[in-house]
């Protein structure tokens, strides 16, 4: 049996489908509570204001990134299995590349969303950097978020194998370091 939502965490689900289907600036609470089955006055009491929620909504949504990034990266032994791992992170769902672009465009003018994006960045490299060198891991992070920026703007599909051409490129054998690596034994 699955484990009871709170009626806090239902707004915050309900606010990042709002968000993926209409945008943040776009969203309202009335729509939000609609998408939760609630009444609106339920945001107000447990948010202080739409902002907050949309705070709340994002912070969630990176948290859940960083969780699915890590199962990726667990299982890693090889530099192939650290390649799938990467390939595997390029490959966003619509929805999610949707509500990750909105959190970029608005962490660029407000700092509070541009703290949670940072945050959001500095954890998943942090994960990637356990099997790629720091030059590395910055060029990966660029695909990742050309990638996402691209599909959205472009409406265009990435088939799997030009992100794994692009993966591969950018992580030639000497810039593995992570399980299984000569570097994982002898760091530079």
């Amino acid at each position: 049996m699955a484990p009871h939502k709170s009626l806090r965490q239902m707004l915050i689900d309900a606010a990042l489908e709002v968000i993926s289907e209409v945008g943040a600036e776009r969203a309202t609470n009335r729509m939000i509570a609609q998408r939760a089955h609630t009444a609106l006055g339920s945001i107000t009491y447990h948010f202080d204001s739409k902002d907050d929620l949309l705070c709340e909504a994002f912070t969630e949504y990176t948290r859940r990134s960083v969780e699915t990034i890590n199962q990726h990266f667990a299982a890693v032994d090889s530099l192939e299995s650290a390649r799938s791992a990467l390939v595997s992170m390029v490959e966003l769902t619509i929805s999610d590349t949707i509500v990750g672009s909105e959190l970029y465009a608005l962490a660029l003018r407000r700092p509070r969303y541009r703290a949670i994006l940072q945050a959001w960045s500095r954890k998943c490299c942090d994960i990637m950097r356990t099997c790629f060198t720091a030059d590395t891991v910055f060029m990966v992070d660029s695909l990742y978020q050309g990638v996402a920026l691209h599909r959205n703007i472009f409406a265009q599909d990435f088939p799997t194998t030009r992100i794994r051409t692009a993966v591969e490129r950018l992580t030639p054998e000497h810039s593995y370091i992570g399980p299984g690596s000569n570097a994982q034994h002898n760091p530079m």
